[in-house]
């Protein structure tokens, strides 16, 4: 199991949501690789562990990783880009069936130019 990048800071709705065995073994395998890399002491690698191990929501398993790498927050996602072109054109729709229905209300709707009934 790999450890996914950005793993940390817990959000407001995320923070308080009970944590899994696999997010404490994630949280342990960033904190061993850590220790490996010599980030981190023997006495502070198996405090960290300890409080992973049994920590019971993302917030506390966030406190022990947000200082290394890897248990930083990823930036939040990017709000959907707004499609101009679908919004004008669903105006001028909207716009054209309220126009019409004036016309359609007062029996005065007319065939386009050119155009005549089928015989």
């Amino acid at each position: 199991m790999t450890v996914q990048p950005g793993y940390g800071a817990a959000g407001a709705a995320r923070a308080q949501m009970r944590a899994s065995t696999v997010d404490r073994d994630r949280a342990v395998e960033l904190i061993t690789r850590a220790y490996t890399e010599g980030r981190l002491s023997k006495e502070e690698h198996d405090a960290r562990v300890e409080r992973a191990m049994t920590a019971g929501t993302f917030a506390d398993l966030d406190s022990v990783v947000i200082d290394l790498p890897g248990g930083r927050p990823s930036p939040p996602p990017a709000p959907p880009a707004t499609n101009t072109l679908a919004i004008i054109s669903l105006s001028c729709g909207i716009g054209q069936l309220i126009g019409s229905r004036g016309a359609r209300s007062a029996g005065r709707v007319r065939p386009a130019r050119g155009w005549r009934w089928p015989a």
